[in-house]
């Protein structure tokens, strides 16, 4: 709990330069919706027809390279610390773990409503 709360502290003072841990949840959603967006428009011209297994590898990717990207380097020098220097903590591999599950969600959630638009589009076409 307390890693968390400190986390999102962190997130705060870095985005925003408070340290409210409330502030800090929020705009960690702000850029995951952010990011959601990105990844939903990259794969949606690159990889049209996804199926679920193919989806959740690229999510893995999706989580991995946003893990680097966004935890370790971009984190990492907003609050003073050069990039990677608690990559392999305990706290950064679980960090690393939530990142491959929003990865993953994130893709196979983008599967199903492309899936359900192109198949309520089918149905309005037929009628």
């Amino acid at each position: 709990g307390s890693a968390i709360v400190q986390l999102l502290g962190g997130i705060a003072q870095a985005t925003t330069r408070t340290t409210s841990p409330v502030i800090g949840f929020i705009a960690h959603m702000v850029i995951s919706i952010i990011i959601g967006v990105i990844y939903a428009v990259v794969v949606s011209m690159f990889v049209p027809n996804q199926h679920y297994r193919n989806a959740a590898l690229l999510g893995v990717l999706n989580g991995l390279f946003w893990w680097i990207v966004g935890a370790q380097i971009i984190f990492s020098i907003l609050v003073g610390m050069p990039p990677f220097a608690t990559a392999f903590t305990p706290f950064a591999l679980i960090d690393l773990l939530g990142h491959f599950v929003y990865g993953v969600v994130t893709a196979l959630v983008l599967v199903w409503l492309v899936r359900r638009n192109v198949q309520v589009k089918g149905e309005l076409e037929v009628n």
